[in-house]
Formats: structure tokens, C-alpha cells, sequence
């Protein structure tokens, strides 16, 4: 209520455009003066009741994009946008996921399909990060083979963790990992590449 956001046509200007369309400044904005008129007309037209408190206009609201609702406890977080956080494990320390926000976006949690569009959208586009797929099952990571240390440099473990520049030997050949990894194997390339062979 500290924003001025109440019932009526004005709120939901607010909701879907307000950062363009609300707010003191856009008081006599041609876009949202039109879509109020229009709203009228159909609610006169279909005979669509409005109780005195409802307010048509959002000029007196704060613009709902400048609104801060991440953690609001009364938002419905139904939208995907791409997770910005740093992450020190990762590839360029980007989490290559997208998260639930409680603003509008392109990307939505009701839609089917639309997490993979966000994911890709936000990461599958960039050549130098790794390709990004969205698989329904994990198949189990290969048993360790075990084997023994080669020129120094520890066995690839199936469970283990790996960063970029990490080394492993496998089945006699050392291997670097090109970013974060694990439970690939070092012979199929994708996360690793051959150092000495």
C-alpha cells in the first residue's frame, strides 16, 4: 500500500508495463491513457461493475519494476530469469540455470518447455561455455577403474569433484579438466583434455 498499488485497471497497467507506464511522470502518457480509456469502454460496453475504491490509473503508483520482490513472502514466483549469482566451482563462475523471480519475464513456470528456453536463451548462446542440456534422467557415473597414480598425478575418481586446471590420470594418460566436472570420463573429452599421453 506504500506504493499507492490498489484494486482496479491501475494495478494491472502496473503489473504487466509499469515501469514505462506509471508513476507521476507518466501522468499524461499517451500509452497508458489510452489503455485506460480502452478499459473503460469495455467495462461501460459489458456492463463490467467497479467498486468506488477501484482506481483505473496508475500514475500515482510506484512503478511496479522498480519494486524490489525477490524475497517478498506474498509474490508468486511464476516467472524464469537466469540465475546471476557468482559461483566459484563453475565455468567463469556462472551457474548456468535459471531461478524462479517474482517479476515478470519471458519465461514462464507454468509454461511447458520454458525453463529450457531461459537456460538457453541465457547460456546455450555463448560458444566458449559448455553446451547446456536439459536431460531427464542421469544415467550413474562410470565405477572407478581404481588404477594406479601415473607420473605423479592422482586417479580420475567417478565421485570426485574436479575444477578447471585440475589433473587426473586415467587409464595411463593425464588428463586436465577444462571446467567444473564430475563423474565424466576423462576418454570421452567434453570436460577434459589430454595432457600427456
Amino acid at each position: 500500500m506504500d506504493a499507492g498499488i490498489g484494486y482496479g485497471f491501475g494495478t494491472t497497467i502496473n503489473i504487466i508495463n509499469g515501469g514505462i507506464e506509471c508513476g507521476e511522470h507518466n501522468k499524461d502518457k499517451g500509452q497508458p491513457v489510452n489503455r485506460i480509456r480502452y478499459w473503460e469502454g469495455l467495462a461501460a460496453h459489458y456492463q463490467i461493475p467497479q467498486l468506488p475504491d477501484e482506481k483505473n490509473t496508475c500514475w500515482q503508483q510506484t512503478p511496479y519494476g522498480s519494486l524490489n520482490l525477490n524475497g517478498a513472502t506474498d509474490v508468486l514466483y511464476t516467472n524464469w530469469d537466469g540465475n546471476w549469482k557468482y559461483y566459484a566451482d563453475r565455468p567463469g563462475g556462472y551457474s548456468f540455470e535459471c531461478e524462479l523471480v517474482g517479476f515478470q519475464t519471458a519465461y514462464s513456470a507454468l509454461v511447458k518447455g520454458d525453463y529450457e528456453k531461459c537456460v538457453t536463451n541465457f547460456y546455450g548462446s555463448h560458444a566458449s561455455w559448455p553446451k547446456v542440456r536439459v536431460v531427464e534422467k542421469l544415467d550413474p557415473p562410470p565405477v572407478n577403474p581404481g588404477e594406479p597414480p601415473v607420473g605423479g598425478v592422482a586417479g580420475w575418481e567417478a565421485g570426485k569433484v574436479y575444477n578447471a586446471g585440475d589433473k587426473v590420470s586415467y587409464k595411463g594418460v593425464i588428463y586436465q579438466a577444462k571446467w567444473w566436472t564430475q563423474g565424466d570420463d576423462p576418454s570421452k573429452g567434453g570436460a577434459w583434455v589430454v595432457v600427456t599421453a
